[in-house]
């Protein structure tokens, strides 16, 4: 692939990072009762004191899953370290915002999990196998969800506190958990049927070559063999 479409591949994923943080989407959930730190949380249906709803979440999950998973994990990594680099330089592409002292917002350790998480699915899902595909994703969510929290509980002063890391743990990760899955599933599915069509059309389009080239015909030396001595 030449340098300029590499670049212009980080740049592209830069911008849909950035503009992804203010896109919205309708994920599913279900809890006993309606979530109150859901933001956008609705009930669909109740049974028997559970809820099944729908919540709203940022698109920026699924496009670091695409970004590791198409453009793999060097130049994802790129993509991201340039969307943190301008967001902490002052563009307002953030969710709330932008400037270094973003650095003090409890999110904050969310944005910067997503370098480990594009990593972690560039490497895994480059293949066209489902299984390995949400594999790695489900890794990368690991490590925005574990980082995220972590860094959350520290700048809030809760290290020590049990009841700060059940409180953040089920608010902030628990309850998102199943949609995240659901829209983490629908992605990796949607990477995988890319993958297979990708290959299905590199062996077609192999096939073709070979087809207009002709069959290879053996090649044949024109000096004459050399004649066999007398017999006496």
């Amino acid at each position: 692939m030449p340098r300029v479409i590499r670049l212009l591949l980080v740049l592209f994923f830069t911008s849909l990072m950035a503009s992804s943080a203010f896109v919205a989407l309708k994920v599913p959930f279900l809890a006993p009762g309606v979530p109150r730190a859901l933001p956008g949380a609705e009930a669909l249906y109740q049974w028997h004191g559970w809820v099944f709803g729908s919540h709203v979440i940022s698109a920026q999950l699924p496009v670091i899953w695409l970004t590791g998973a198409l453009i793999g994990a060097r130049r994802g990594g790129l993509a991201v370290a340039l969307y943190v680099a301008l967001g902490l330089g002052g563009l307002p592409i953030f969710t709330n915002g932008g400037g270094f002292a973003y650095v003090k917002q409890p999110t904050f350790g969310y944005l910067a999990a997503f370098l480990p998480a594009v990593l972690l699915v560039g490497i895994n899902a480059g293949t066209p196998h489902f299984g390995r595909i949400w594999r790695g994703m489900a890794l990368g969510l690991v490590a925005v969800q574990g980082f995220g929290l972590i860094y959350e509980v520290v700048l809030r002063g809760q290290l020590f506190s049990l009841d700060g890391w059940g409180v953040l743990t089920r608010n902030q990760v628990l309850q998102f958990l199943p949609g995240q899955l659901a829209l983490l599933t629908a992605t990796a599915f949607a990477v995988a049927c890319w993958r297979k069509l990708e290959a299905a059309y590199e062996n077609w389009s192999a096939r073709r070559r070979a087809d207009q080239d002709g069959p290879m015909l053996p090649e044949f030396d024109d000096e004459p063999e050399p004649e066999a001595p007398p017999l006496d």
